[in-house]
């Protein structure tokens, strides 16, 4: 926001006015991934490299590889602990070759986590293996 813009909204707002119609009809910002015609968000590139690839060609080691990077990919390990939690039985499931019970880790994951971490974190990037 332009510096004049910026003071002329603050004026109007202390004066018990509303904001400049330049300021107050600004569209929300289009994401710069992950939408139709977008590339892929870094955990969404992830995810279908090394995830979805592994579950359709049934490949244990790849997935169970899979989901303990995903456990060291939680953004908020203090507060998000399930995230973690879900990724190592997601591990454990693949290591025994239980793809059933490996997808449904995938699934609780995506529900619980899934809408925040792209309100939140959609264009993070993931860090290199520690």
């Amino acid at each position: 926001m332009k510096r004049g813009v910026a003071i002329t909204t603050l004026l109007c707002l202390a004066a018990g006015a509303s904001a400049p119609s330049s300021v107050a009809s600004a569209a929300p910002v289009a994401p710069a991934c992950g939408s139709p015609g977008k590339p892929p968000c870094p955990l969404q590139r992830f995810m279908r490299a090394h995830v979805s690839a592994p579950l359709a060609n049934r490949d244990a080691q790849a997935l169970a590889t899979a989901f303990e990077r995903i456990a060291q990919l939680n953004p908020k390990p203090d507060t998000w602990k399930n995230w973690s939690t879900l990724a190592e039985q997601g591990a454990r499931a693949a290591t025994s070759g239980d793809f059933h019970s490996a997808k449904r880790r995938c699934g609780r994951c995506h529900r619980q986590f899934r809408a925040r971490y792209i309100r939140e974190f959609r264009d993070r990037r993931l860090v290199a293996k520690p």
